[in-house]
Order: structure tokens, then C-alpha cells, then sequence
């Protein structure tokens, strides 16, 4: 049995439904579903699987002997030497047996999207450092409409016909004056697209130039996709995001949709439009393309409709928003929940007011600004002090990060970590001062840990600084090329969400034990101040 059946096990026991599971565990139902029908795992680093064990502990305990019978039957033999144990006995008995595999693997902490989210992740690096510019004008344009039947619109046929209305849609964008709002949807398997590679080179072409070219683009995402439908979704819309110019939403309730329909509006200007259900056939597959006002308003309606049920996707900052970034990072560490960070380098986290305002002085941050940062920070050292002593906060450094700090390298606190347009510098005492706040940390709570990330296949190309705020939000933030180009990306989308926390669990449990184990991470940060104190001392006696 695996873990969903194990769980359908004991609830189908206790008559215990979704909803009373997960008010038990302060957790949306669906995430009961999730776990009920093998979609998804608990995280390692949320407890959950100790709370599930801790609750059906509490049933065994008030039900009747029928009831208890029953559970030694799903529990196996083995369960008749541990129900008359103490109750730690039996809770860690239920644990290891919900936990175990048939092969007798602990699954806890694994996720069927952990390969996936590998994949993800490294794609969202690749895709955040491309460099966006203007594009160039080639032969490639396609020519003048020619087909369909020309009345108040162009009819095309079958799945070319409508990458070939989509191509006429984006040169008509391209012949008007910006900015012009595109409105765009389509919730189809996107194979129509994908199929033709071609089409795809000419497609993102075009629309690139039109980002670049200062149009503005709203897209609704249809998330409810095959996982390399969502591969694709990203590997073509981040980079477009970069220009700054998209907006992209989702619809977050999912629903069995009774036709699929395609929305390319050019607002109160024209639109391609086309519906289909999972019968239609090939020779019924039609595709309009409106040069219509009235038709693009009538649409434009139907699409804002549904826009006001839909929330963000994704919100990216570049470098002249890292204030907002750092707005909502602040709000998400307010929320309840473990909160995991992932470093490319060193932590701002714990910075403290005074030393923050110092570093900011010294690379000469304006006073407003500074003002607003240490508003915020404060907030955010606040929402640490009040989350602690209830949920695990993680942070993972780069264990080479430590080896150069050892050995003279400069350390600097990167835009992601400060918040800031330039990167912070840190002197010798000031490096001192940063690493003691997380000794400390470690010293005084329990539930704040610091992982060294070695090198490891799963990571060892990764660049970026991650992050994944349980049952709310994550993110992802990259340097850019030469380190110079900062920008972040932040989502609550279930699907991507899972992504980060399946890719994140897997990572922490790949660090060896020796990394994670408190005593050893301190004795290694240790090192490190000391050595900075030595070099410290050895200046001032110098000067």
C-alpha cells in the first residue's frame, strides 16, 4: 500500500471526511484530495504526516473495540505487539507504517512532481537571464490574408488555419500604432501550437516584437494542463515577461469546461476567435478572424467576465521594483506556515536594523529609501520573532559560498537579499556581525535551521535563490547576465507552487546529515567569524 491508500484506509475506518481532516490540520480540502488520490505528498518540512498520525492516534483511542480491531486488520500483524504500547510507542509505530513503502522505502518528503520540478527550476534560470531587445524586421513576415471567405471576417480550417489567423492577428498588431492591448486566452491542449515548430519560431518572433515594441499584452493561463503543457507555458512566456509589458492571470477554480474556447483580442479593434469540445472533428475545426469593432467588443466582454474571477500568475520585479519585491516577501513571511529559502548566497534575513542602515550608508542609499527598507525589514524580523516558536523557517546556503569567505573572497549581500539596486559590501566586522545574528538564531530556536548545500547533481547547476512559503506562494530570483540584471518572479498558482515545494523537499533531503545537523552548521559559521575576526584584529592593529 502507498501512502493515499494507507490514508483512504483510515478515513474510510473513522468516517472521517476532507473537510474535518483538513480543519484539523489548518489546510485547504483540496490538498486532502490531493493527498487522497496520489496526486501529491506531504511536504517533509510542513509535519503533516505527524499531525495525520497524531489525529487517527486521538480516533484509536476514543473508538470502541471493533473499531480498534479493525485497525490492527490494516495495520498487519506487526500492530498486535505496539496498541498496548505507551502512546509515543504507538504514534511512532502508525508513522513508520504510513510512511513506509511496500519495498519498505520511507516515502516521506517524496513528490511525483520532484523530477519535473528539477526540470522547472532550471528552466526558469536559463529563461530569466535571456536578454531581451528589440527585433529586427526579416523575410520571414507572412504575406497579406489571402484565404477564407472575406464578409465581416476570415474563416479558416482545420489546426494550420488557425496558426495561420494567429499569424495574421500578431502583423496586425505590428501595423498599428502602439500601445495597443491585446487580450489573450486559449484553454485547449496547446498542441495545435506546439506541433508546428515553424509556427512556434514565427509566433514568438512576433510577439516579441510587439512586446518590444510597446504593446501591452493581458493573458489568462489555462493551468488545468498536461505537466509538459506547463513546461512549455513557461519556457515561452518568462522571457516575454521580462519586457515588462505582460500581465498574466489564472482561473483558480478548476472545472470540467463544456467547450474550449480561443480568445486573440485586439481591444475595441478585432479578434480570432474559435470553440471546440473534445469531439469535434477535424473537418469541423474552424477558426473566425474579425476585423470587426463591434464583434472584438462583444468578445472583449465575454473575456473580462471571466478575468474578474481570476487571480495573478505570476508577478515579476525587476530592478527598479525591488521595493515591491521586498513588500512581498515581508508578506509572505507574516503568513503562518513553514517558509523555506533557498540562497545563491548570503542571507539578509537576519541582518539587523542597525547593520542594514549601515550598509545601506555606505553605498550610499538616499535616506527616503533607506527609511522604507528599514520599515520593512522591521516588519519582517517582527513576523520572525511572532512565526518561530510554531513553524520551521529553513535556510539553505551554498557550502562553497562559506569555503570562499574562509579563504578572503568579498562577501556582498546580492539585490535579491538587500532589496536594493546595488549590491551590499560588507566589511570585515560587518560580516562578523551577520553571521553571529545566525548563530544566534540557531542557539535560541529550535525551529530555525540553516542547511550547507554541497555539490549535487540535483542543484549543482543551479544560480538562483528560491523560495516557497507553505500553502501560499513561491518564488525565484536571478542575477541575470553578469550578475547585473536582478529579477524575481513570484506565484500562488497551485500547479507551479508544487513544483517549488516537491523540488525543494527532494533538495533538502539530498543534503547529507552532516550539512543539516545544527551543531556542525554553527561550528562552520564558527570558522568563518573567526577567521573575519582575525583579519579584523590584524587591520586594526596595523592602522
Amino acid at each position: 500500500m502507498d501512502f493515499a491508500e494507507k490514508l483512504n484506509a483510515l478515513m474510510d475506518l473513522f468516517s472521517i471526511s476532507n473537510s474535518r481532516m483538513a480543519k484539523r490540520l489548518s489546510v485547504d480540502p483540496s490538498l486532502i484530495s490531493k493527498w487522497r488520490h496520489g496526486n501529491r505528498l506531504p511536504a517533509r518540512s510542513a509535519g503533516y504526516v505527524k499531525e495525520v498520525v497524531f489525529f487517527f492516534y486521538e480516533q484509536y483511542v476514543e473508538s470502541d473495540a471493533l473499531l480498534q480491531h479493525r485497525l490492527r486488520r490494516i495495520l498487519g500483524e506487526s500492530a498486535e505487539l505496539h496498541l498496548d504500547d505507551s502512546e509515543m510507542a504507538l504514534k511512532q509505530f502508525l508513522l513508520e507504517w504510513l510512511i513506509a513503502e511496500e519495498n519498505g522505502e520511507n516515502q516521506e518528503g517524496m513528490s511525483p512532481s520532484s523530477a519535473q520540478g528539477r526540470q522547472v527550476i532550471h528552466l526558469m534560470q536559463q529563461l530569466m537571464n535571456v536578454e531581451t531587445a528589440p527585433v529586427p524586421p526579416t523575410s520571414m513576415d507572412a504575406p497579406a490574408p489571402t484565404g477564407g471567405n472575406l464578409h465581416q471576417y476570415h474563416l479558416h480550417a482545420g489546426r494550420s488555419g488557425r496558426r495561420k489567423a494567429v499569424i495574421e492577428f500578431l502583423d496586425l498588431v505590428l501595423e498599428m500604432k502602439p500601445p495597443q492591448e491585446l487580450l489573450l486566452l486559449s484553454q485547449e491542449n496547446l498542441s495545435w501550437m506546439m506541433e508546428d515548430p515553424v509556427f512556434m519560431a514565427e509566433w514568438n518572433r512576433k510577439l516579441t516584437a510587439v512586446l518590444t515594441g510597446g504593446h501591452q499584452v493581458t493573458i489568462i493561463h489555462h493551468m488545468d494542463r498536461e505537466n509538459d503543457d506547463l513546461l512549455n507555458i513557461m519556457k515561452y512566456w518568462i522571457p516575454l515577461h521580462l519586457t515588462g509589458n505582460v500581465r498574466s492571470w489564472y482561473f483558480p477554480r478548476y472545472r470540467e469546461l463544456p467547450f474550449q474556447n480561443t480568445y486573440f483580442i485586439i481591444r475595441n479593434q478585432a479578434a480570432v476567435f474559435a470553440s471546440v469540445n473534445e469531439e469535434t472533428p477535424e473537418d469541423q475545426y474552424y477558426t473566425f478572424f474579425f476585423r470587426d469593432p463591434v464583434v472584438a467588443k462583444i468578445l472583449e466582454s465575454s473575456y473580462q467576465s471571466l478575468l474578474k474571477e481570476c487571480m495573478p500568475l505570476v508577478r515579476f520585479y525587476t530592478a527598479t521594483r525591488l521595493e515591491s519585491y521586498m513588500e512581498q516577501v515581508v508578506k509572505l513571511e507574516e503568513e503562518a506556515g513553514t517558509w523555506i529559502g533557498w540562497k545563491n548566497g548570503l542571507s539578509g534575513s537576519s541582518l539587523s536594523l542597525p547593520l542594514y542602515e549601515q550598509l545601506m550608508v555606505q553605498e550610499g542609499i538616499k535616506s527616503e529609501e533607506r527609511w522604507r527598507r528599514l520599515q520593512l525589514h522591521q516588519k519582517r524580523l517582527e513576523a520572525f520573532r511572532k512565526n518561530i516558536p510554531h513553524f520551521s523557517y529553513v535556510e539553505v546556503l551554498p557550502l562553497n559560498l562559506l569555503n570562499q569567505l574562509s579563504r578572503g573572497t568579498q562577501a556582498v549581500l546580492n539585490p535579491l537579499e538587500s532589496f536594493t539596486t546595488k549590491p551590499l559590501r560588507l566589511k570585515e566586522e560587518q560580516v562578523i556581525s551577520l553571521l553571529e545574528s545566525m548563530v544566534d538564531r540557531l542557539r535560541k530556536y529550535p525551529n530555525y535551521e540553516v542547511y550547507l548545500a554541497n555539490k549535487n547533481p540535483l542543484w549543482q547547476d543551479l544560480n538562483m535563490s528560491l523560495g516557497y512559503k507553505e500553502n501560499q506562494a513561491a518564488l525565484a530570483g536571478s542575477l541575470g547576465p553578469g550578475k547585473e540584471r536582478p529579477v524575481a518572479l513570484l506565484t500562488g498558482e497551485g500547479n507551479m507552487t508544487q513544483v517549488f515545494e516537491g523540488f525543494l523537499d527532494t533538495a533538502l533531503d539530498s543534503i547529507p546529515g552532516n550539512f543539516r545537523n545544527r551543531q556542525r552548521v554553527i561550528a562552520k559559521l564558527e570558522k568563518v567569524i573567526a577567521y573575519h575576526r582575525n583579519r579584523y584584529q590584524n587591520s586594526w592593529n596595523r592602522g
